[in-house]
């Protein structure tokens, strides 16, 4: 028996099973999976109803904060806010009355009045590009909100040496003797 033709038959039929398509394989396999949830994520607002937000970063740039239990947090680019949003898979999402600071701000309030707008205008939520899109119940983005990036945690600087006594101050409670 020769052992030509069984391998030649075991070449034909390997060469007949479905190759892998094109493309199939992620050429990176360590890139983050599609976000499948809002919780935890912070957004900058970058543009509201079609018309770009410009703002300085910082506490006051607009942002949303997609916290635990349904609440969110942010602000407008002038007031700080609060409130609740309720997500339903796949992309529902509607948001809850607001409160906010009312601090005046000259220069930013249509920018408050406008987030207040797209929030309680948003029925569900879309991203595209990397942005968080809120839409309207006809699909119309109301509002388009970059991922924000972390704030980083306050460290004091190297080397630096831990607040100094100031002599001669008592601590409370105790009486100065002289």
């Amino acid at each position: 028996m020769s052992f030509a033709p069984a391998i030649l038959i075991g070449v034909l039929v390997a060469g007949a099973a479905p190759a892998a398509p094109v493309g199939s394989q992620d050429p990176k396999p360590d890139r983050k999976p599609a976000l499948t949830s809002l919780t935890g994520t912070e957004w900058t607002v970058v543009e509201l109803a079609g018309t770009p937000v410009t703002a300085s970063p910082g506490p006051r740039e607009p942002y949303l904060a997609f916290l635990a239990n349904g609440k969110v947090g942010g602000a407008d680019g002038c007031n700080r806010l609060s409130g609740t949003y309720t997500a339903k898979p796949p992309n529902g999402l509607t948001f809850g009355p607001t409160a906010s600071t009312r601090m005046a701000c000259p220069g930013v309030e249509d920018v408050g009045a406008r987030l207040a707008s797209a929030m309680q205008g948003t029925s569900h939520w879309s991203l595209v590009a990397g942005r968080l899109e809120l839409l309207g119940a006809t699909g119309t983005p109301l509002a388009i909100l970059a991922q924000r990036a972390p704030v980083p945690a306050k460290t004091p600087k190297a080397g630096a040496a831990p607040a100094a006594k100031v002599p001669g101050k008592p601590k409370a409670g105790k009486p100065v003797t002289p």
